[in-house]
């Protein structure tokens, strides 16, 4: 079943720049266990050692409030894309309540207890979500949105390629890619600037508001004059 939280710590992970050993979280939503499926990325100098999220929000309690309070204000919308993502109907209805009374638990655990589930970043805060819509059958609650902006993307797609090949060296066309690579990152996670845009302007209105207001230089970790460097010498 999934209405009560059953989340329990891993063993010890070494996370770079920790200060020594942490716990991350393995995620137990109701009956079902998780097992990651996919692989590293093959070009990381220490997969072993990666450590994807750059804050451990358990260190401050105004983030861990803001993401908490962030995924709890979506579970309504989420619940709503389940449901269409399986044509509706009152089964597909039934789940994405289950779906979003699991994650509620969750979200209302974390809460009441801090550090319940280990060290905890951004990374294992949306696993846990989608690792709640698996339970209950739904594999991908995005497929029509992903659907309706692909397409829009492929229509902005020939303007946005006129943009890169107009800027005046190879350095700013390598930092205005991984600038849009960031961007589309944060509008994935549901930045609210972002979210809002997506119901007022276009998607490339969206792609150049967050390249242009959210992802600016210096990043958290940024080694792109290194990277720079090195592909174009």
């Amino acid at each position: 079943g999934g209405d009560s939280p059953s989340w329990a710590p891993s063993s010890p992970h070494h996370g770079p720049g920790r200060g020594g050993p942490s716990v991350r979280m393995a995620l137990h939503v109701g009956v079902l266990h998780y097992s990651p499926s996919l692989e590293p990325f093959p070009l990381l100098a220490d997969p072993a050692g990666y450590e994807p999220n750059t804050l451990d929000i358990n260190d401050s309690p105004e983030s861990y409030a803001w993401w908490l309070k962030l995924l709890d204000d979506q579970v309504p919308t989420v619940v709503e894309k389940a449901i269409a993502s399986e044509g509706g109907g009152q089964l597909a209805r039934r789940r994405a309540m289950a779906f979003g009374h699991s994650l509620s638990a969750h979200l209302q655990k974390l809460r009441a207890e801090p550090g319940a589930y280990g060290q905890l970043g951004l990374a294992e805060l949306f696993e846990m979500r989608e690792e709640c819509l698996r339970e209950f059958g739904f594999n991908d609650v995005y497929r029509l949105d992903k659907e309706r902006e692909n397409t829009a993307a492929l229509s902005v797609l020939p303007d946005l390629l006129v943009e890169l090949d107009r800027m005046p060296t190879a350095a700013a066309r390598l930092q205005t890619l991984i600038e849009g690579c960031l961007a589309s990152n944060i509008f994935d996670w549901g930045a609210r600037e972002c979210v809002k845009l997506y119901h007022d302007g276009t998607i490339l209105d969206i792609y150049r508001t967050a390249r242009e207001h959210h992802v600016k230089r210096p990043w958290a970790i940024d080694h792109f004059d290194a990277l720079a460097e090195r592909m174009l010498g």
